[in-house]
């Protein structure tokens, strides 16, 4: 039930039902991340970004994921999203580094600069899909060079 319940149970009276799981026993605010992915380590074909693990409650049935996005970066505001890792919401956190959660994005170019962002996704009980807002995306980070391939900068 809802810490809510009394109040959400007059909305219901009311007509109104909860938009993502429309039970009248569940509802939660939209997780939101209001802090960039941070440069956890890379190498020549993948980088590994880390993130601050929303901190609200997730009523059952209820599902939270994050979805790890990235593009090229080029400066360009069209660079497409491409879609990354599906990592699962930690349960609660048994210490500080358990507050952040971890995603690698593989197959990607040598030596070349990626945005990343993370949008949180939640799935009700009938596999029902919501897209909470994106993260803020990071400074770009780079994948790593080496041999005789790389330029020097």
């Amino acid at each position: 039930m809802c810490l809510l319940y009394e109040l959400i149970d007059f909305l219901l009276q009311c007509g109104f039902t909860c938009r993502i799981c429309k039970s009248r026993f569940c509802c939660t605010v939209l997780p939101r991340l209001s802090t960039a992915p941070g440069f956890v380590a890379n190498d020549e074909t993948w980088i590994k970004i880390r993130w601050l693990r929303w901190n609200g409650i997730i009523e059952p049935p209820l599902l939270l994921l994050y979805q790890v996005e990235y593009q090229l970066s080029d400066g360009s505001e069209d660079s497409e999203w491409l879609i990354g890792p599906l990592v699962p919401h930690a349960s609660e956190p048994q210490s500080s580094a358990a507050e952040y959660l971890e995603a690698t994005v593989l197959h990607l170019t040598r030596n070349t600069f990626y945005d990343f962002r993370v949008r949180p996704l939640l799935r009700d009980a009938d596999s029902v899909w919501t897209n909470a807002s994106a993260s803020p995306h990071s400074s770009p980070y780079r994948t790593s060079c080496s041999g005789l391939h790389c330029s020097v900068t």
